[in-house]
């Protein structure tokens, strides 16, 4: 006597998990900020797991259309076990864009009738919808002649609208007459566009 012995205490790490939101399809000229969170409180890192995307921090940025996974992970520490990567895939959508009609032809007689109206769509391949307006130029020294409806309006996401085009050809001499028109949207990514 007296005898001695040795006490133990072993206390391991904690698991912990990841708990990370999808930030839903997402426009290709858009960012989505990420927000997962560890239930340890450490901080989470990101990494493109597949898709057109970059990463700077927690914001994706992308660099076209398709599917892309993020995985949120956390290492862990002296504390905590390492957590099991989550992964949230979403879409990246076309953004906005016009379309203009082709180049619209009129043919008509001088002297004449004028030729009856002629409807184009303008046509948007984007994911979003989008609202447009529209002015024209004339081409040369006659002017007056043409009348284009409505003279703005919205294009739906996937969609088209549609402008009536109408001249008159009275005082019109005989030849070739042009207009440029020009359609300016500020959500579509290729504005203005122009058509003859």
């Amino acid at each position: 006597s007296p005898q001695q012995f040795v006490v133990l205490l072993t206390v391991n790490p904690a698991n912990q998990s990841i708990t990370f939101p999808n930030p839903g399809d997402r426009l290709v000229n858009a960012t989505a900020t990420l927000s997962a969170t560890a239930s340890s409180g450490l901080p989470v890192a990101y990494s493109v797991v597949s898709g057109p995307a970059t990463l700077s921090s927690n914001v994706v940025s992308f660099t076209g259309v398709g599917s892309v996974t993020i995985q949120a992970s956390q290492a862990g520490n002296a504390n905590y076990n390492a957590a099991t990567p989550s992964n949230v895939t979403f879409q990246v959508r076309a953004a906005p864009a016009i379309v203009p009609p082709a180049t619209v032809n009129f043919l008509a007689t001088y002297a004449g009738t004028s030729p009856a109206p002629q409807v184009a769509a303008i046509g948007n391949p984007g994911w979003a919808a989008c609202s447009w307006s529209n002015s024209f130029v004339y081409g040369g020294a006659a002017s007056g002649w043409l009348a284009v409806t409505p003279s703005f309006g919205d294009v739906p996401a996937l969609g088209v609208s549609n402008v009536t085009l109408s001249v008159s050809i009275a005082g019109l001499n005989a030849g070739v007459h042009y207009a440029t028109n020009t359609i300016a949207s500020a959500a579509a990514t290729n504005s203005p566009q122009s058509f003859v």
